[in-house]
């Protein structure tokens, strides 16, 4: 038995093990403006989104936020963004996340290799700064 490798292979298995997620996340500085955020994240793995949470640095009014997914295939041609949300995430009046906010809804959560994601701020009300929204995405991992 080649104990080299049986121990490489623990070892890389162990690393797997742990890497089982990962968290996307989009900073919107200052004050909260109705419409697009203007950054698209892409995402190079498979996965599931398993969590959602949105906080800010500054509470105000009611914000409301969407999630857009766009397939790379779209992407690079004619870029076809959708909602992955039913009930979108949002921050109450007077909160500071979405912990002490009504419950989202993911309609569609599965995310594809090289799928991109942005943000669409629906609502906003009073004075909210520094939104921090983390979408956290179970990965799928492929054995070897």
């Amino acid at each position: 038995m080649d104990y080299q490798a049986y121990n490489r292979a623990r070892l890389n298995r162990r690393r797997i093990d742990r890497i089982d997620c990962k968290t996307v996340v989009f900073v919107v500085p200052n004050l909260a403006k109705v419409g697009l955020v203007g950054n698209e994240i892409r995402l190079p793995f498979k996965g599931t989104i398993s969590d959602i949470y949105a906080s800010c640095g500054e509470s105000g009014g009611t914000v409301l936020i969407d999630i857009e997914k766009c397939s790379q295939a779209d992407y690079d041609t004619v870029p076809i963004w959708h909602s992955i949300l039913e009930d979108k995430v949002r921050i109450n009046e007077g909160s500071k996340s979405t912990n002490t906010s009504d419950s989202y809804s993911i309609k569609d959560e599965e995310i594809h290799k090289n799928d991109h994601l942005r943000l669409n701020i629906l609502e906003v009300g009073g004075e909210i700064k520094d939104i921090v929204l983390e979408i956290t995405i179970d990965l799928y991992i492929e054995e070897y």
